[in-house]
């Protein structure tokens, strides 16, 4: 075999590794970046977990948030400022979950639980006067599916969680 042969198989292969190892960096990207919208997921629901939980150690912004499904009209402005605000941050944080689901599979991480979550608040007196003036801040997919899961009901969060019947 001559050098000239033997130079073009090592080209040959040479080539061959290359293209190999872009493959193996795509697929490593591409992992990575699941890994991360699933972490972005997880972050998502611990967020909004530590929100609820704050909701339950802050009693005045707890009778806020009653008083803001039960009867918007009743709070001073600021504390339709402050309820509208709580609900802000928590869609913010659903909303990023669902974006991370929609491109990739994220099933078990009760994503769609945290909508109804939204839903709940959202069929409630002060839900009906704060999520029509939020969704135009969000992704319309995202408003759709909120949208969707609040025409599947009439119960509150408030009917749910706290009714005694």
């Amino acid at each position: 075999m001559s050098l000239e042969q033997l130079g073009t198989i090592a080209d040959i292969v040479g080539s061959v590794v290359v293209i190999l190892t872009l493959g193996f960096l795509a697929f490593q990207i591409n992992r990575g970046r699941l890994e991360v919208s699933r972490q972005n997921a997880r972050d998502m629901i611990n967020s909004n977990n530590d929100v609820l939980l704050r909701l339950t150690e802050n009693d005045a912004l707890l009778d806020v948030h009653i008083r803001g499904q039960q009867d918007y009209a009743s709070l001073t402005e600021a504390e339709r400022l402050k309820w509208a605000f709580w609900v802000f941050a928590w869609i913010t944080q659903t909303e990023q979950g669902y974006i991370d689901r929609r491109q990739k599979d994220f099933s078990g991480m009760m994503l769609d639980e945290y909508v109804e979550g939204l839903a709940l608040v959202f069929r409630s007196n002060g839900g009906k006067e704060v999520w029509p003036r939020a969704k135009a801040w969000f992704d319309p997919e995202f408003c759709e599916a909120v949208e969707r899961q609040i025409a599947k009901s009439s119960t509150t969060q408030l009917e749910l969680m706290a009714d005694p019947e």
